[in-house]
C-alpha cells in the first residue's frame, strides 16, 4: 500500500463522513466512501486474475467526466493492492489493458477488459481489503509518456 492509500484508509477510519472527492455528477464521495470505492474497484481487477508486482496497462482516453473521476480511483485501487499501471498501449503485450466502455481496442492487443463507472456502486460482494503497513522502500511505479 502507498503512503496515500493508506493515508485514505486512515483518514476513512478517523473522519470517515468528511468529504474526500467531488465526482462529475455532483456527488460528494467521503473518505469512507472513497477508501471502499477503492476496494471495489482492486477486487473487481484481482478478481480479472491480476495481483500484486504485476502490470495493468490502463490508456489515459478523454470519455467522460465520469470515466476520468473513474480513472483517478481506478490509479489509487492498483497502487493499494500494488499493481504497475502504464498508460500506454504500447505496454500491453501480456497486460491487461482496461479501456472505458465504448472505446475501440486496438487489434494488436491480447486480454483487455472494460470499465465504466458501475465499477464505483457496491455490488455487495466486496470486503475492505486488509491494511497492510506502509513501506518506504516499496516502489510504485507508474508508467506515463505523452506518446511521442
Amino acid at each position: 500500500m502507498t503512503a496515500l492509500t493508506a493515508t485514505i484508509r486512515d483518514r476513512a477510519i478517523g473522519a470517515p463522513d468528511a468529504p474526500a472527492l467531488i465526482l462529475p455528477d455532483g456527488e460528494i464521495l467521503s473518505n469512507a466512501g472513497l477508501d471502499r470505492a477503492i476496494d471495489r474497484i482492486a477486487a473487481r481487477v484481482m478478481r480479472l486474475g491480476i495481483a500484486q508486482g504485476q502490470t495493468v496497462v490502463a490508456p489515459r482516453v478523454r470519455v467522460s467526466p465520469a470515466a476520468d473521476a473513474l480513472a483517478l480511483i481506478l490509479g489509487l485501487s492498483m497502487a493499494r493492492i500494488g499493481v504497475t499501471v502504464a498508460d500506454t498501449v504500447s505496454a500491453a503485450p501480456g497486460h491487461l489493458v482496461l479501456l472505458p466502455t465504448g472505446v475501440q481496442a486496438p487489434a494488436n492487443i491480447g486480454k483487455v477488459a472494460f470499465h465504466d463507472p458501475s465499477w464505483l456502486e457496491d455490488d455487495g460482494t466486496t470486503a475492505r481489503l486488509p491494511v497492510t503497513p506502509y513501506d518506504p522502500a516499496a516502489v510504485l511505479r507508474i508508467i506515463s509518456t505523452s506518446g511521442t
